[in-house]
């Protein structure tokens, strides 16, 4: 199972994403108070697919992730909200800091 997490500056949200199933979660995410169902598939080799649905809303995020070398990049959709309904964001794999 994989997850989303995301850091906003109240709290945090973990939510769980099952690989080909629906992984269900009552936490509220977004700053609403509605759980969510998300799930994920390959859809190419370098390519996952997250969707997220949040319940009793319309919102639903559906999130492409694509990994190049060490280079991950999200162009996602956001269905639902006022405001602009693209995300991007774009990442790189760093090596861990080493304790002591």
């Amino acid at each position: 199972m994989l997850g989303h997490r995301s850091r906003p500056k109240k709290g945090e949200w973990r939510i769980p994403c099952g690989i080909g199933v629906w992984a269900e979660s009552s936490e509220s995410a977004f700053s609403m108070d509605s759980g969510t169902t998300a799930s994920a598939v390959w859809t190419a080799e370098d390519t996952l697919l997250l969707t997220i649905r949040l319940y009793e809303t319309p919102m639903r995020l559906t999130l492409p992730c694509r990994f190049q070398g060490d280079t991950l990049t999200v162009d996602g959709t956001v269905i639902g909200i006022f405001g602009p309904p693209e995300v991007r964001l774009q990442g790189r794999q760093v090596a861990p800091k080493s304790a002591g």
